[in-house]
């Protein structure tokens, strides 16, 4: 489409956001849901910055995460294609 002597096109573009995580980011993650039922740590995680999907697995399969910090495991996957 011309106007004014110029011209005007659409573009269609798509991408993928990413959050880094940092050791800072992992452990404020961690003090929101130490201590907290299956339910409530994924409450959390689903409304947390960054997270686009989250698996909890307690290893002795209870319902509620450790109290201690040092006991709960943050695991980040990269994403296929990105680099850096």
């Amino acid at each position: 489409m011309q106007q004014d002597g110029g011209v005007t096109f659409r573009v269609t573009a798509s991408g993928i956001w990413y959050y880094q995580w940092t050791d800072a980011t992992k452990q404020d993650l961690l003090n929101k849901i130490e201590g907290k039922s299956n339910v409530q740590a994924r409450a959390i995680l689903d409304g947390y910055p960054g997270v686009g999907s989250a698996k909890i697995d307690i290893s002795n399969g209870g319902t509620v995460l450790p109290g201690d910090v040092n006991q709960i495991t943050v695991v980040v996957n990269t994403i296929n294609g990105l680099s850096g």
